[in-house]
């Protein structure tokens, strides 16, 4: 069958071939949610942070080129 994977699952599997790489372009978005009261507060912000540079500093293994 066929199926969109992330390439850091499918790279495990030494089975699984790429289709149509060239026509195929994702880009990923994160949401945070919480309530709007607390989007404010220190540990909130902290986690978004946390996320938001863990994303970056992966970003070859989440969105190979």
């Amino acid at each position: 069958g066929i199926a969109v994977l992330p390439s850091f699952i499918a790279d495990r599997d030494s089975t699984l071939r790429p289709l149509l790489p060239a026509q195929a372009n994702f880009t990923r978005t994160f949401w945070m949610s919480m309530p709007a009261e607390t989007k404010h507060l220190a540990r909130m912000r902290a986690v978004w942070e946390f996320l938001r540079e863990t994303a970056t500093s992966h970003q070859a293994v989440l969105l190979p080129a």
